[in-house]
């Protein structure tokens, strides 16, 4: 997936350029970033630009190139996003999480139907997710107005079945004409 060095675009300018990223790095950068968490220094918003240029400087010292705090800042974001489909497929019917592995295992059936309709996420099933521990620290705590909201969707789901089945034994004991009369209240 970043198993390809750093190349130059062409141009004049020090900063045009394409920047690759390469597994170590990668590595580097993550490692750096669940570092600042497990020390208590991102804030609640994410990471400050402060220590995106820190790590920046880390991986320009390690590497020898000129990494810019954007550029850090954009490979997060792509790990973001990689974080937020793992989480996603991680609560996919069916699926079984391999916390040895870390793996979202499904089985062949289940696999080809929804790699069918779902080709991006092929890489992350039946397959070790890269990087998943380093994940789960920078973003792991990150979801938390996310869970909140299934939480209430869930607790709103529960009252209308509540209500669904009260309307239901209540309708059971009507005859066929007073069913027409009767309608739910929500």
């Amino acid at each position: 997936m970043d198993n390809v060095e750093v190349t130059a675009a062409s141009g004049n300018s020090e900063k045009s350029g394409v920047m690759v990223w390469t597994t170590s790095m990668t590595n580097t950068m993550l490692g750096f970033l669940a570092d600042l968490v497990a020390k208590g220094k991102r804030t609640s918003s994410g990471f400050r630009e402060t220590h995106l240029k820190q790590c920046a400087v880390v991986l320009n010292e390690q590497f020898k190139l000129a990494i810019t705090f954007d550029q850090v800042r954009n490979h997060l974001k792509k790990w973001r996003k990689i974080w937020v489909r793992v989480v996603n497929l991680k609560n996919l019917s069916g699926a079984i999480w391999d916390e040895d592995t870390c793996t979202i295992r499904l089985s062949e059936e289940h696999y080809a139907g929804h790699c069918m309709t779902h080709k991006p996420d092929a890489p992350f099933l039946n397959n070790p997710i890269e990087h998943y521990h380093a994940m789960a620290t920078i973003f792991g705590t990150t979801g938390a107005k996310g869970l909140e909201m299934i939480s209430f969707l869930l607790t709103l789901m529960m009252r209308r079945m509540v209500r669904s089945t009260r309307h239901r034994k209540l309708v059971s004991l009507l005859t066929p004409k007073d069913h027409q009369k009767i309608r739910p209240r929500w």
